[in-house]
């Protein structure tokens, strides 16, 4: 096995995942309830993986701001497993957001 990575396979999949996630954003941009749901942090944390690698254009750049906004406010209400409120603890930290990033994970 080669070291080789086709990172245009991974890429791939990241644009498939930053689709989805612009057409949640238009369905909720309208409802303005809490938008958070463990797909939703799992994607946060998966993306930061990519911050370097994989630029992002202005309409993701915004459903991403839209998103860590949102994870800022609704940390507390994401159900159903804990590794959910971690994850915008861990992505908060990685986009400089501190202060909440902090209070969650002093919350755990």
């Amino acid at each position: 096995m080669g070291k080789y990575i086709n990172r245009s396979l991974i890429y791939g999949g990241v644009d498939y995942i930053e689709r989805w996630l612009q057409k949640e954003y238009k369905k909720i941009e309208e409802l303005s309830k809490n938008p958070l749901n463990p797909s939703i942090s799992y994607y946060l944390y998966g993306r930061i993986f990519f911050l370097d690698s994989k630029i992002m254009s202005s309409k993701e750049e915004i459903v991403l701001n839209y998103y860590l906004e949102q994870a800022e406010k609704y940390w507390l209400d994401i159900q159903n497993f804990p590794m959910s409120q971690t994850y915008p603890a861990i992505v908060l930290k990685r986009f400089g957001r501190q202060k909440t990033a902090k209070e969650i994970m002093a919350s755990l």
